[in-house]
């Protein structure tokens, strides 16, 4: 995987697939209250948004994993460097319902269609979508890379595997 990503200011759709289990906020993004305003994520049991803001009164997640996609909100105007590491966690089987999901991007760069591999376009997902933070708009991808994250609209529940980073 690259060892780190460059993030615009304003949203960013993002991974960390670095991560093992899962990890404090803080020890993977540092100094998250001087470049940071709120992390979020979609709830893997009823779809809402949970958000970090770094406030313990009002957190609604303090761990980041492998396993999920969050959107980032970055307020320094220089924007910021997200480090990747150089090795991926390993990410299990994900059953995912129907309705649009996060995801996670793969830990190398790959067509859309090896990344849901062992799921057919048009019968189990959709379509998948990507941020492009310098335009702020939510864009068709056919590339998927590591550190960002997609969304994905399941057209019927379906078991993913994500793409280990040898395959």
């Amino acid at each position: 995987i690259p060892s780190t990503r460059v993030l615009e200011k304003g949203w960013n759709l993002v991974s960390f697939p670095q991560v093992a289990g899962e990890s404090a906020v803080s020890s993977v993004i540092t100094n998250f209250a001087g470049r940071c305003l709120q992390m979020s994520r979609r709830s893997a049991t009823n779809g809402v948004f949970e958000s970090f803001i770094n406030d313990v009164r009002y957190n609604q997640f303090s761990t980041i994993s492998a396993a999920r996609g969050y959107a980032l909100m970055v307020t320094n105007s220089a924007g910021m460097t997200l480090a990747l590491g150089t090795n991926a966690a390993p990410v299990g089987a994900m059953q995912l319902a129907a309705g649009l999901h996060l995801l996670p991007g793969p830990a190398r760069t790959m067509s859309v269609s090896d990344w849901l591999a062992g799921l057919s376009a048009g019968v189990d997902y959709g379509v998948v979508k990507g941020w492009n933070a310098a335009t702020t708009n939510m864009v068709d991808v056919a590339l998927v890379s590591p550190g960002h994250a997609y969304y994905v609209t399941m057209l019927r529940s379906a078991t993913w595997t994500p793409p280990s980073f040898a395959s």
